[in-house]
């Protein structure tokens, strides 16, 4: 517990010495990062640790608990040109709280239905769905499609939309 709590004021210093801001990479904008090889120059001109080395291990302790990301999730922390996130930087987004499955509420005794009503729209159209049996296919369909415990997303102020195309497709987006 201490180690992690090391590795929070660590990244807390980081944040504030580090330079997060949008970057392109080809042509894809990447929003709030910073570059791996500048936090590690960072983090041994402060004397957080002794070499570059450490550096790199630091950042891959603080990628394992979590406390930045690669911005694709596809790499490990390393001391190149590559583009991370600090995770208590990030734009909260829909999110799933909790382990809460459709199966804890089916009622065994009894072939289960699910029900759904809600307003679409500023309340101009009722949308009622129905999921009948509750066995465990629909039981699966439902967790992905429409998980029990989601929450969601903060709405942003501002938008980028393309629309590519004339066909029903392009007008949708």
């Amino acid at each position: 517990m201490a180690e992690s709590t090391e590795l929070g004021s660590i990244t807390r210093y980081l944040v504030g010495k580090v330079t997060s801001k949008d970057r392109k990479y080809h042509l894809q904008t990447f929003k709030n990062c910073f570059i791996g090889s500048e936090a590690v120059t960072e983090m041994v001109d402060s004397g957080l640790v002794p070499s570059r080395d450490e550096a790199v291990q630091l950042g891959k302790e603080m990628l394992k608990e979590g406390l930045l990301k690669h911005v694709t999730d596809d790499n490990d922390f390393e001391d190149e040109r590559l583009f991370y996130r600090f995770t208590m930087l990030e734009t909260p987004r829909g999110h799933i709280e909790g382990h809460v499955s459709w199966a804890d509420f089916k009622d065994t005794n009894a072939t289960t239905k699910v029900s759904f009503s809600g307003n679409i729209d500023n309340g101009e159209r009722e949308m009622d769905e129905e999921v009948s049996p509750l066995d465990e296919h629909n039981i699966k369909l439902l967790d992905l499609v429409k998980p029990k415990s989601w929450v969601d997303p903060v709405p942003l102020d501002k938008y980028n939309l393309v629309v590519i195309g004339a066909g029903a497709g392009g007008l949708i987006s």
